[in-house]
């Protein structure tokens, strides 16, 4: 008898709270103003709110990657010529797909812009050899280095991927974007920093 009277009081609470819900949302959601599309920021804009207090550019956070023969790289060792630091992993469907843009934006903008594309190689969602086999794979030509030690990443403080940030070539971070990029947008980024 006791479960019973339980139950049909939790039963009463449960019908009393989904009444008030009911009544109070309309209520609630009129001062609510959700953005619509045109808030939106367009996907050709290439800068960056990646500015300290003073709105002058922040210096872009210093990172030890290691290249393909397990040579340490720094970011800093590039200052003096702008650099662009793309975030991946193979098994991130939306790296993937930005890669291509990156490779043809290399392609073009190469000899004058430096491009750091970090494969975040953990040891065990990713390793140096499965990003190398899919690069080799995909034919693409941009350098890769690899955060075997999380360096990048935490100086970064990555919590989603990708992310691609641009460095002029005082050292000042010019850009910083988390997500998959259109082509447009890499293609716009590199060509800005080259000149």
């Amino acid at each position: 008898m006791q479960k019973k009277t339980l139950w049909i009081v939790l039963a009463a609470v449960l019908a009393a709270l989904l009444i008030t819900a009911a009544v109070l949302y309309p209520k609630l959601s009129k001062n609510v103003q959700l953005p619509d599309a045109s808030d939106s920021v367009p996907t050709d804009d290439v800068t960056s709110d990646a500015e300290d207090h003073t709105g002058s550019p922040a210096l872009a956070a210093d990172f030890t990657v290691y290249n393909a023969d397990g040579e340490e790289v720094k970011l800093s060792d590039y200052i003096g010529k702008p650099v662009i630091v793309n975030f991946w992993a193979s098994w991130c469907p939306p790296c993937k797909a930005e890669l291509p843009y990156f490779d043809a934006a290399f392609r073009q903008y190469g000899d004058k812009v430096e491009f750091l594309m970090v494969d975040l190689a953990d040891g065990r969602q990713e390793t140096q050899a499965r990003a190398s086999r899919y690069i080799e794979e995909s034919g693409y030509t941009f350098p890769v280095y690899y955060d075997l030690s999380g360096s990048a990443a935490y100086a970064y403080q990555l919590y989603s991927i990708p992310q691609t940030v641009g460095v002029n070539a005082k050292g000042e971070l010019v850009f910083s974007r988390v997500g998959g990029l259109p082509e447009e947008t890499v293609m716009a980024l590199a060509a800005e920093l080259a000149q």
